[in-house]
């Protein structure tokens, strides 16, 4: 069983930095101004930007967001809002990415999710975990 131990700081950049690995399993810090935001290290040092919240069924769900090193702290925050009010509203944003990657994953063998474009085809879904591109445009462009 993986061990969590849990803390809670305001996240910023200087803070996250300090943040130091376990020794196993894992660690989470809070975010003391938004709840269920917070930033998971690993005892390999990865460092990820994560959502935790409840589905409206009441299953818990954990999303990650990305990586520290390629999101900063404000950018983070503003996507784990729009995310959390998502499932405000009723979403489920770690089972509608687990659904897309599904769909990711029956690579055809001709056209842009073709083998041969599939890093193409991964690098979008990458800027849509991040809000960067809709959900429609990867559908529509994998298809």
């Amino acid at each position: 069983m993986k061990k969590v131990a849990a803390h809670k700081a305001k996240l910023n950049k200087s803070v996250v930095d300090r943040i130091e690995p376990p020794a196993e399993g894992k660690i989470i810090v809070w975010d003391a101004d938004l709840a269920g935001f917070g930033v998971a290290v690993t005892s390999l040092g990865v460092k990820s930007w994560i959502i935790n919240y409840r589905t409206r069924d009441g299953r818990q769900r954990r999303l990650v967001i990305g990586r520290c090193d390629r999101l900063s702290a404000d950018r983070a925050r503003v996507e784990a809002r729009a995310k959390l009010a998502e499932v405000d509203v009723g979403g489920d944003p770690a089972t509608e990415r687990r659904e897309l990657r599904a769909r990711m994953g029956r690579v055809p063998q001709s056209g842009v999710g073709a083998v041969g474009n599939w890093p193409a085809a991964a690098t979008v879904m990458s800027l849509a975990a991040v809000g960067q591109l809709s959900t429609a445009v990867v559908i529509a462009d994998l298809r």
